[in-house]
């Protein structure tokens, strides 16, 4: 009777220590989710000219401040903590503006930026980032500009237009960010201006973790 009753207390024993070993599990997430503010300077380039006119477009400089979600998965080594693996996912929502100079006129963009990238860690806090960035227009100034001597209606520029977005970034035990970006464009801002602009940003933000 004995005997039974020291069995039936191992394998009690055994059965309790293997549930609480796949709750841990379950607590231990293998990635983390943070969220924050992030803002920056833009530094703004446009190539390309309407037939017949010479832009003379010369680098602007804006800005770009929203909110940042990062989603951090895996585990560096095995005894890591979730979210220090290789992969990760960043999502934005920014307001951003957009500034060129094109002769003696100051061209301003105003955009909602949407970046969607993926990320690579280098490290647990190093990555390289690739991926599309969604813009829609909210308003753009002047109206109209005159450029070697042809007046352009900027009103027609598109409303929306979608980057390549290259970039790194690094983040540091408490949350702040640092991140440099270079987002590219293929297409025209407009039927009447067959004119790119190319971004370069640098920004700082610092991320809270709602859960790892």
């Amino acid at each position: 009777m004995k005997r039974k009753l020291v069995l039936l207390l191992v394998l009690f024993a055994a059965i309790q220590a293997n549930a609480q070993e796949v709750i841990d599990l379950d607590i231990s997430r293998s990635y983390t989710i943070s969220v924050g503010p992030k803002a920056g300077a833009n530094f703004t380039t446009m190539s390309g000219n309407p037939v017949g006119i010479n832009m003379d477009a010369k680098m602007g400089y804006g800005f770009h401040a929203g909110l940042a979600a990062n989603l951090h998965m895996g585990r560096h080594t095995e005894s890591s903590k979730g979210g220090t693996g290789n992969f990760g996912l960043r999502l934005e929502a920014l307001y951003s503006q957009l500034a060129v100079k094109a002769g003696d006129n100051d061209l301003k963009m105003d955009y909602i930026s949407v970046p969607l990238l993926a990320e690579y860690y280098l490290t647990p806090r190093l990555n390289i980032e690739a991926g599309p960035t969604f813009m829609s227009m909210i308003k753009s100034s002047p109206d109209n500009m005159v450029v070697d001597g042809a007046s352009i209606a900027t009103s027609q520029l598109k409303g929306n237009d979608v980057l390549l977005s290259v970039g790194a970034g690094y983040e540091f035990k408490n949350g702040f960010t640092a991140n440099v970006r270079y987002n590219l464009d293929f297409t025209d801002l407009a039927g009447n201006m067959p004119c790119k602009t190319n971004v370069l940003q640098v920004s700082i933000g610092w991320l809270f973790k709602i859960a790892q």
